[in-house]
This record gives C-alpha cells, sequence and structure tokens, in this order.
C-alpha cells in the first residue's frame, strides 16, 4: 500500500507488481469463508485500483510501460472485475478489445469464464459461457464450444492447443451441468443428457482425454452428472463399454 501511495519513485514494474500481489492475495482469501470473502474483496479493489492507475500512466506516457502492456493490463484488470462480481465491466473491456483481435484465444476464453461465473448468479449466462454472443451485429464472443472448435485443427501441433481444447471442453459440460442444477423438471433432465453426451463424445475421439489430470477432472465430472441423473454412477470406465 505504501509503494502503491508514493507520490514519487513508482515505476510499470513496481506498480505492476503491487496490483499482482494485492490480486494474489485477493485469490487465496476468496478460497475462506464470509469473513475470507469480505477480505479478499478489499483486496481486489485495491489491485484494480492499481491497475487503472497503471493504464491512466500508460495513456499519459506511452513510454511508461513496454510495448503492448496496456492490453496485458486491460485483461489482468476484466479478471479482477470478474472476481468482485462487476461482470458488466468486465465484460465490456475485454468485448472492447476482441473487437480489434477477435482471434486472440486467451482473450475469449476469459470472457466465457466470465459468462460462467455471472451464471452463479444468472443462469442464463451459463448458455453465453458455453455458446457466445453476438456484439454490435456479430458473433464475435465464442464461448468454450466455439473456442473448442476452433482449436481442433492444431490439436497434435503444440501441447498448449491440447490443453486449451480440453480445458474448454471440461468447462462447457461444467456449464451444463451447473445451468441443469437451476432447471426442473424436463428441461433439467435434456441438460443433464446433454452435458453427458459432451462428455462421452470427447471421450470417443480422445479417450487419453488430455492426459491424467483432465481425465480424473472428466470422470468427477461425469460421476456428479449421472448421480444428477439419478443413474449409476459409472464415470468414464463406464464408457469403455
Amino acid at each position: 500500500t505504501k509503494i502503491a501511495d508514493r507520490k514519487e519513485g513508482n515505476t510499470f514494474a513496481s506498480l505492476y507488481w503491487v496490483a499482482e500481489t494485492f490480486f494474489s492475495m485477493g485469490s487465496a482469501s476468496s478460497q475462506g469463508g464470509k469473513a475470507s470473502e469480505d477480505e479478499a474483496q478489499q483486496y481486489f479493489k485495491k489491485a484494480a485500483g492499481t491497475y487503472l492507475a497503471i493504464i491512466k500512466r500508460i495513456k499519459e506516457d506511452p513510454k511508461f510501460a513496454p510495448a503492448g502492456s496496456e492490453m496485458a493490463i486491460k485483461v489482468r484488470l476484466a479478471i479482477c472485475l470478474r472476481d468482485m462480481g462487476k461482470f458488466e465491466e468486465a465484460l465490456k473491456l475485454l468485448v472492447a478489445i476482441l473487437k480489434e483481435k477477435e482471434n486472440r484465444l486467451d482473450i475469449q476464453k476469459e470472457v466465457a469464464a466470465i459468462y460462467q461465473k455471472w451464471g452463479a448468479t444468472k443462469p442464463t449466462y451459463y448458455e453465453n459461457a458455453i455458446k457466445g454472443s453476438i456484439q454490435d451485429g456479430r458473433y464475435l464472443v465464442w464461448g468454450y464450444g466455439g473456442i473448442a472448435k476452433r482449436v481442433m485443427a492444431f490439436l497434435g501441433t503444440n501441447k498448449k492447443y491440447e490443453d486449451m481444447f480440453h480445458e474448454c471442453r471440461f468447462k462447457l459440460a461444467e456449464c451444463r451441468y451447473d445451468l441443469a442444477r437451476s432447471q426442473g423438471g424436463t428441461q433439467k433432465k435434456a441438460t443433464l443428457e446433454q452435458a453427458e453426451r459432451d462428455i462421452s463424445a470427447i471421450y470417443r475421439l480422445y479417450p487419453s482425454m488430455g492426459g491424467p489430470e483432465w481425465f480424473a477432472r472428466y470422470d468427477e465430472l461425469l460421476g456428479k452428472i449421472q448421480n444428477a441423473r439419478g443413474v449409476k454412477v459409472t464415470g468414464l470406465k463406464g464408457l469403455e463399454q
């Protein structure tokens, strides 16, 4: 706090360190109970304020930070705002970037994550996390499904694409499972069945499921889906048959 508040001597590196430290403290605190969550929000607020201060300094003096830093800081600010529950502000920041750089997979993924977290309070946003959204009359936000579809062509060329593919496919199924929990009757049944198909389709195409870590996560999620459906929990092993 003293470093952030001093009138002179701050560099891009020092302010970035302050912002990231506050953000890390907020993330750690948010894992606790109500008291910890209140503390986390204070840390996120300080992180956001520091990110904004950096952006202000860059606008005043473009040489204050390395080239391309402003966009990176805006992404970090958006993630911070998301974790503060300020979803509209976070979305606005990243959509503005996508209007110029639609193919930035990392930013597309962060937008999907905003919608996913928003879905916890407004379940309809789970659909946007899955399918994306139209902005200014065009399909600008791809959602987890759109991102996974686009990186499929690069599977086998780079491990990062494989990880991104399975992360997006896993989160797609996770969103559908969480959406189903807010529904009832036949709608809930249909959503859960689709969530199970989301996972089984990937298993048929890629039985290794992206490696041991993703295999375990898919398996656990499939078990939750099957349990919610009221059927025998067989997980991925059951799909072998």
